[in-house]
């Protein structure tokens, strides 16, 4: 049974979109965070280093994100998945890192700002990137160790690259 003192939650909600912006940073085991953000200028920076972290995002407005999972068995949710959310919309941007992470999950659904970058570290890894919109879409994915990974774009100025070293056993 997991103790309750190696599992934090961190929930930052920002609807003022003057105000938006954060930076959360947890080191241990089993971390949780939730960031929803609406509105324009919008910004986050997320830093989970041990195993077993959840990120979850929202965004909307301005957006932009740039989050780093060091450790094993990350997960960045979304794709109406379990328990959802990692959108982003109008403003879109996206660099996540999963380093070290065996069994990491990334899922993103962007909207028309779009950019994504996911770069993967470990073994048995999956990312999904879904954009849609008119504007500039742009998408890569680097994965080491083996993955799965699979991106989706519809509307103007498609640009994908998948990159996969290592295979799955």
């Amino acid at each position: 049974m997991r103790s309750l003192l190696a599992f934090s939650v961190a929930t930052l909600a920002i609807p003022v979109a003057a105000q938006s912006g954060a930076y959360i940073k947890q080191v241990g085991a089993q971390h949780q965070a939730t960031l929803l953000q609406q509105g324009g200028v919008n910004d986050t920076r997320l830093v989970q280093a041990g195993d077993g972290h959840v990120a979850w995002l929202d965004q909307r407005g301005g957006s932009t994100a740039d989050l780093t999972q060091e450790g094993q068995g990350h997960r960045l949710a979304g794709l109406s998945g379990p328990d959802s959310f990692a959108l982003q919309f109008d403003g879109s941007r996206l660099v996540l890192r999963q380093i070290g992470g065996e069994n990491s999950q990334a899922f993103v659904e962007q909207r028309d700002g779009a950019f994504a970058e996911i770069l993967q570290f470990g073994s048995d890894n999956l990312a999904f990137v879904l954009q849609s919109g008119g504007a500039g879409n742009e998408a890569f994915i680097d994965q080491t160790g083996g993955g799965l990974a699979h991106i989706t774009q519809t509307g103007a100025n498609n640009v994908a690259r998948i990159t996969q070293t290592g295979s799955l056993p």
